[in-house]
């Protein structure tokens, strides 16, 4: 025990955590916190109290139904380090074996030094990027990922893999089944944001996070853009019965446009009878807007330390406003970017 958490040991933990289940009152989500906590503490030997303050405030624990408070962490993760009987830190342990093989094999595979009068190979792109995003079902348990990267020539590419009980498993795009990024959230919410791309939606997600309007709203994206809401509407559609806003921000080019004409279209022709809900899509932008601009420019261009935002941080999340009127929850990116003028579908 007495590992410090530090940025390494955080980013391990951080992905752990994108694998494991989370807690459900009702179906053994105290047994399924307790395995979190226990691999967490005693995999990287870690102090309980640290992991416990961690875990609270992590993505795993606001997906939990419902999230654990600090106090009930501390004691599963207290307990989990109390009745462990194995060898702690295994997972250390593990990471310096991968170390020491990936060594030996690269000391043993150096290539031969180049003649001088050979040709200068032409150099391999490289993956100099790699992002993986976790889509989850209603429940919040493992569904399948998406894996984007970038090359060092510009180029990007895309895996995709599916969860099949046990473990991840490569799929083709057609094997891929079709859900809304974020389904648990767009399942239990009556408002709705819909962006382009997982990116975006990441960032949509921690602006809401930092200026406490995360728990008004469902923020969601689709697999494919424009072309893949089309050929899949019936069945993303599905998923938005009995809302009662839903708001689309494109980005500014054609496709852009091209997807929230899509998804606004293809969600309203699909719709029961009885839905009342308001869409309407955010397309036009204001002049000096650069081409491909989206939400995530916008909010990668923030100045969290101006007074505006300094106050919107600390603000509370008691105006009416934004529980009634969804584009209340994204005023400010509207007003600088779109200029408030939405399209009703």
């Amino acid at each position: 025990m007495g590992n410090i958490i530090d940025s390494g040991i955080r980013k391990r933990i951080d992905n752990l955590l994108r694998t494991k289940q989370v807690s459900i009152q009702g179906s053994n989500g105290s047994g399924v916190a307790f395995k979190v906590a226990s691999d967490i503490v005693n995999g990287f030997n870690l102090d309980p109290d640290e992991v416990a303050e961690y875990l609270f405030y992590s993505d795993w624990n606001e997906r939990c139904i419902p999230p654990w408070s600090p106090s009930e962490l501390k004691h599963k993760c207290q307990d989990a380090y109390r009745t462990f009987t194995g060898t702690r830190g295994f997972f250390l342990a593990n990471q310096r074996q991968s170390n020491q093989k990936r060594t030996a094999s690269v000391k043993q595979s150096r290539p031969e030094p180049k003649a001088e009068n050979k040709a200068e190979a032409v150099p391999k792109k490289s993956i100099i990027n790699r992002t993986l995003y976790e889509y989850k079902d209603m429940n919040y348990t493992n569904f399948m990922m998406v894996e984007r990267y970038d090359y060092s020539d510009g180029g990007k590419g895309l895996n995709y893999f599916v969860w099949n009980g046990f473990e991840y498993k490569a799929v083709k795009l057609d094997g891929v089944p079709r859900i809304p990024y974020n389904l648990g959230y767009v399942h239990r919410r009556k408002n709705i944001i819909i962006v382009e791309g997982e990116k975006t939606a990441v960032r949509l997600e921690k602006f809401l996070k930092k200026t406490n309007r995360w728990g008004l709203v469902a923020w969601t994206c689709f697999i494919g853009g424009c072309n893949g809401f089309t050929k899949y509407a019936s069945t993303y559609a599905e998923y938005f019965h009995n809302k009662e806003n839903i708001l689309i921000l494109a980005d500014n080019d054609e496709n852009g446009r091209k997807y929230a004409q899509s998804v606004g279209e293809g969600i309203r022709t699909f719709q029961k009878k009885d839905d009342k809900c308001r869409i309407r899509s955010a397309e036009t932008f204001l002049s000096g807007i650069p081409p491909k601009y989206d939400f995530a420019d916008w909010f990668d261009s923030i100045d969290w330390d101006s007074e505006y935002w300094r106050a919107q941080v600390k603000k509370p999340c008691t105006d009416g406003r934004l529980e009634n009127e969804i584009i209340e929850v994204v005023k400010e990116y509207l007003e600088q970017v779109h200029g408030s003028e939405l399209k009703e579908y």
